[in-house]
């Protein structure tokens, strides 16, 4: 299983990808029991007023690429529905 700062850091890696300079990781938590999973809690910048946050949830026991694509699949919905609710 990947570590927590393993898996920020793929994390950040992931939205670095997505060159948008209005995101960022600003936190990742084990979900409760310490499971498998965790929250990444990421911030957009830049839509006035304080950032919109909201909470992607992960499965850090599959692997790297497994991480990875799972956090871009949340992330990219996420950010549909952001652009939905402006």
């Amino acid at each position: 299983m990947l570590g927590l700062s393993v898996v920020r850091q793929i994390a950040e890696d992931v939205v670095a990808r997505m060159e948008d300079p209005s995101l960022e990781v600003v936190g990742a938590n084990v979900t409760m029991g310490g499971s498998a999973y965790v929250e990444l809690t990421i911030a957009i910048r830049g839509r006035g007023g304080e950032p919109t946050r909201f909470v992607v949830s992960a499965d850090r026991g599959g692997g790297e690429q497994t991480l990875r694509s799972g956090i871009a699949t949340r992330l990219r919905e996420q950010l549909g529905r952001a652009t939905v609710a402006d």
